[in-house]
C-alpha cells in the first residue's frame, strides 16, 4: 500500500497484490452500479463487486465528486485499487 498527496488537496491511496488478476471486464464490472450483482460461485470478481460498489458510494458521498475508485488489473499479473480522495470537497474540509 502507498499513500501519496495528489496535487494540493487530494490523497491517493494503491493497494496492489501480485495474485491472478482479472480480465478488464471484470474489472471495469467492480465500480460499475449498472452491472448485475457478482456470481458468488464465479473464479474471477465473485462477490467482490458488491463491495466495491459500496466503498465507491461512499467515497462520492463523504469526498465529493471529484473523488474516484478505479482498478488497475491483468490476467495472470495482480491488482492494483487507487483511491483518489479530494479532501477540498470532502465533508472533513475544515477550510473556511
Amino acid at each position: 500500500m502507498t499513500v501519496h498527496q495528489d496535487g494540493e488537496d487530494a490523497i491517493l491511496i494503491a493497494v496492489a497484490d501480485n495474485g491472478v488478476g482479472m480480465d478488464e471486464g471484470t474489472a471495469a464490472r467492480l465500480f460499475d452500479e449498472r452491472s448485475a450483482r457478482p456470481d458468488a460461485s464465479s473464479p474471477q470478481g465473485g462477490g467482490a463487486g458488491v463491495a466495491m460498489h459500496n466503498i465507491s458510494e461512499r467515497i462520492h458521498r463523504f469526498y465529493g465528486p471529484h473523488s474516484y475508485t478505479r482498478v488497475e488489473s491483468a490476467p495472470g499479473k495482480g491488482t492494483k485499487v487507487l483511491l483518489h480522495l479530494d479532501l477540498s470537497e470532502s465533508i472533513f474540509d475544515i477550510q473556511e
